[in-house]
């Protein structure tokens, strides 16, 4: 799968965060992360109008998950789903905060079934072949997807097909 390679600042995001096994090759709205997303959603939908605080682009929501070797061997991880913002000034103590470093990353963009089942060849294949290597700390990875309103429609066959992602894995300097 061909990636290119992008430079980002640092991110600060502000969402929610929970914990769970994917079990599967399937996204599921009716798993740990849908059930995620689905709370998330929710409180923004019922909220976004009183924030002080205002996200960069509200039509851009970001999902983060972020793993260890553990996290791998039995397919359970921490997944953080929210919005960017400028800082975290007036973020309301409901929603927690993620600060991303500032690094390299190799960006793609997946569409339709492709979004589905990306990671093993990516991880385990096309990136040692580029002579890259994921970036972790203390053991630590993670890999954000961004969503944006125009451009994913759902999880369903239809919804699928005509959707679209942008992928973001951290790279070592």
């Amino acid at each position: 799968m061909d990636f290119d390679i992008v430079e980002k600042d640092a991110i600060c995001l502000a969402g929610m965060t929970s914990y769970g096994t994917v079990s599967g090759k399937e996204w599921n709205e009716d798993n740990f992360i849908g059930g995620l997303w689905k709370r998330f959603m929710e409180y923004w939908m019922k909220n976004i109008d009183t924030f002080e605080f205002k996200p960069i682009n509200p039509d851009t929501m970001y999902e983060v998950t972020v793993w260890d070797e553990e996290c791998l061997k039995v397919h359970s991880f921490s997944t953080f789903v929210g919005v960017m913002v400028e800082s975290f000034d007036s973020v309301p103590f409901e929603l927690e905060t993620k600060m991303l470093p500032a690094n390299k990353y190799a960006f793609l963009t997946l569409k339709g079934r492709d979004i589905v089942g990306w990671q093993s060849g990516f991880y385990n294949e096309d990136i040692p072949k580029s002579g890259h290597s994921v970036y972790t700390s203390k053991g630590y990875g993670y890999e954000i997807v961004a969503y944006e309103k125009d451009r994913f429609y759902g999880l369903g066959k239809e919804e699928l097909e005509k959707s679209e992602i942008d992928v973001y894995v951290p790279l070592s300097l």
